[in-house]
């Protein structure tokens, strides 16, 4: 395990050649283009895992295996909002959310996400800012829309979709290698729920 979260790390990194690890402008395409493939990678793992066919009997192993997949993109302490047709909104940290969508009590459960050109995410353009401690950081928001029907006996019995919002990160990480550019996922928030 430890081995695939070192690879993921530095798949999803960059290492900054100028002295002052500051980022070009063809730098931030190519990490807008990266957070592009973060958030269709985790459209992919939360598909898988709410998919109870991979179950075999009782052992959830695969599932489990796509949700710690899926909390390797995210920032510590990330939220996200789940929501219903009936207005209310609920915050969970990611991996309790992820368990709670493999356990669900459906049957059997569609997950969609409606998609563009370039894949299920638009993403907005990088811009500068900077993080508690005054580091440097660029920040970004991803949009997606997530249409869920849960089917119990052949029978759809909820069904929305909901077009949410995730802040990303990109930050300097100390590696092996030097300094690194890395993209985090962030907390995901709820715009619009409506009925599917």
């Amino acid at each position: 395990m430890r081995f695939l979260l070192f690879i993921f790390f530095f798949v999803g990194s960059f290492v900054a050649t100028n002295a002052q690890g500051e980022l070009t402008g063809s730098d931030l395409e190519a990490f807008k283009e990266e957070t592009r493939i973060k958030l269709n990678n985790f459209t992919r793992y939360i598909k898988k895992i709410s998919n109870k066919e991979l179950d075999t009997g009782e052992d959830k192993s695969l599932r489990n295996g796509f949700i710690e997949r899926a909390v390797g993109l995210f920032m510590r302490d990330s939220k996200i909002e789940v929501s219903s047709t009936g207005g209310s909104v609920n915050a969970y940290p990611i991996r309790t959310y992820l368990q709670r969508l493999r356990d669900i009590k459906y049957d059997q459960v569609e997950l969609d996400f409606l998609s563009t050109s370039s894949g299920y995410a638009y993403i907005a353009d990088l811009v500068e800012s900077e993080d508690e401690n005054g580091e440097l950081i660029y920040t970004t928001t991803g949009t997606i829309v997530q249409c869920f029907k849960g089917i119990t006996d052949g029978e759809v019995q909820y069904k929305d979709c909901t077009t949410k919002s995730i802040e990303v990160v990109l930050k300097k990480m100390i590696t092996p290698d030097g300094v690194a550019w890395v993209v985090f996922l962030g907390d995901i928030n709820v715009e619009e729920t409506v009925p599917n």
